[in-house]
């Protein structure tokens, strides 16, 4: 969702990811716009 008059500096759609055919990941969107700060953590606290 673009917010006002900003544009995503990152956008991702629908992405997918497998590892020895399990899924991670199903179908994900993902917008940064700029200005914002995000982070992915894993279960054991590693990014």
């Amino acid at each position: 969702m673009i917010k006002g008059d900003q544009k995503a500096l990152l956008a991702v759609r629908g992405m997918t990811k497998s590892f020895a055919g399990v899924r991670a990941l199903d179908g994900v969107d993902l917008e940064i716009l700029p200005g914002e700060v995000h982070c992915v953590l894993g279960q054991n606290g590693a990014g």
